[in-house]
């Protein structure tokens, strides 16, 4: 093997063990820490205000809730206490009456069943819009994700 060759595959080695002691990606932001184990995470996006867009973010604790962030990481409201609240969806313009809602999902890993609630785009809140016979997921024990 040539001097080159040699030299350029010490180079390149030593550049690829170096990478495994940096950071990596560094935020631009962070979200206030929650009471329990954040885990999963969607965004919201404002339609008419792009800039009002939300970061809803649960905390799967036994005394968790779904959060809700502005784009610079600052808590903006937060569910009830919901009992283990796993995997988070937005969907948007879902027929709710005569008229149409964005909403945010999540499941109850405690309960087996699924919480729907309404984005409230003025108040920046989730407000609780699931049936009062609740929503079971048919999952036998530890409801994961949606």
């Amino acid at each position: 093997m040539g001097k080159f060759k040699k030299t350029f595959y010490f180079f390149t080695i030593l550049v690829m063990s170096s990478c495994s002691i940096l950071r990596g990606p560094i935020p631009a932001t962070e979200t206030s820490q929650v009471n329990g184990d954040a885990d999963e995470c969607e965004f919201w996006i404002d339609e008419k205000d792009p800039t009002k867009s939300l970061l809803i973010g649960n905390d799967k604790d036994e005394n968790g809730a779904l959060y809700l962030w502005d784009l610079n990481g600052k808590l903006v409201s937060k569910s009830e206490t919901l009992n283990q609240p796993v995997g988070v969806d937005v969907r948007y313009a879902m027929e709710l009456g005569n008229r149409k809602v964005d909403i945010a999902i999540c499941a109850l890993r405690s309960t087996n069943e699924i919480k729907i609630f309404e984005i409230d785009p003025q108040n920046r809140k989730l407000i609780d819009i699931t049936t009062d016979k609740k929503i079971l997921t048919n999952f036998t024990k530890d409801t994961y994700g949606i």
